[in-house]
């Protein structure tokens, strides 16, 4: 009777016992969902890392899985969603094709120094470099003949383009700016074309003197490249690694507007070391 009674209570549902449908279904969710939340650390981890977040932040989400990618999240990443401009987003996700396509017609619609400037950028977006030093030139007609930025934009383009002689003529005749961001523009770009004309040390001396006062990573990096190429591979090692220390404790906001400058140091540096872990600061 009681072997009888004990067993029709292990088959009943409505008893405290697990039944062996219940082991299966824990055997085969338990490693779904510890696979579920391991992915989503590692989602968080890997952001934070291509991101350039400080460090502690992939401590924390290791050492507290789930709650730390939750206050990554709101902490890191939040204030960002919410400022996404949704138009821009569109925008940028859009093939390059379709983008060029778009700033084409608009300028051949409306051929305005603006609308021609703006499909010079998106060809430099695109490292179409040719077609962007073409564009810059047809800007410069009439009042905007020597435009000072239109020729810095010009040279730096011809510049990326190996168009290096003209470039240092085009930068060396830009006058002297009173606005001192654009007259920082202009030297960078001067420096840049002595650099690839093989003018070393004065360039050095100029990327030296921008970098220590600017905030721009830009100095610092081609100062970088000016030593890699005067054969002083230590002191390019220590500026690129101060433009990757630097961004990783920097704020969102030098974060946002340094992107470019830390992927590029990154480069230039595992380029320079190959498979050595330069990743440490």
């Amino acid at each position: 009777m009681d072997e009888e009674i004990n067993s029709q209570a292990y088959r009943d549902p409505s008893v405290g016992y697990s039944t062996p449908n219940d082991w299966v279904y824990v055997l085969w969710a338990y490693p779904l969902i510890s696979f579920l939340l391991m992915a989503i650390n590692l989602f968080f981890i890997v952001h934070a890392i291509k991101t350039g977040r400080p460090y502690y932040w992939v401590w924390i989400i290791f050492m507290l899985p789930v709650l730390g990618a939750a206050a990554y999240f709101f902490v890191e990443m939040r204030p960002n969603v919410r400022s996404i401009d949704w138009g821009n987003l569109r925008w940028r996700f859009a093939s390059p094709t379709v983008r060029i396509g778009v700033l084409r017609d608009v300028a051949e619609n409306s051929p305005t120094v603006k609308n021609r400037t703006r499909l010079a950028k998106e060809y430099e977006l695109q490292t179409q470099w040719s077609l962007a030093a073409a564009t810059y030139r047809e800007c410069l007609t009439g009042v905007f003949d020597n435009d000072p930025r239109l020729l810095i934009s010009l040279a730096s383009a011809l510049l990326e383009e190996g168009e290096s002689e003209e470039a240092h003529q085009i930068a060396s005749m830009i006058p002297a700016q009173r606005d001192f961001k654009l007259d920082d523009d202009r030297k960078l770009v001067f420096y840049r074309s002595q650099l690839a004309v093989g003018t070393l040390d004065s360039a050095i001396e100029g990327l030296e003197e921008l970098a220590n006062r600017k905030s721009s990573f830009a100095p610092r990096y081609y100062l970088a490249q000016a030593k890699v190429a005067g054969g002083k591979d230590d002191q390019a090692d220590e500026d690129l690694q101060k433009i990757v220390h630097t961004f990783r404790n920097g704020n969102a906001l030098l974060r946002k507007h340094e992107q470019q400058w830390y992927s590029a140091a990154q480069k230039l540096l595992k380029r320079k070391r190959g498979f050595e872990d330069w990743t440490a600061t």
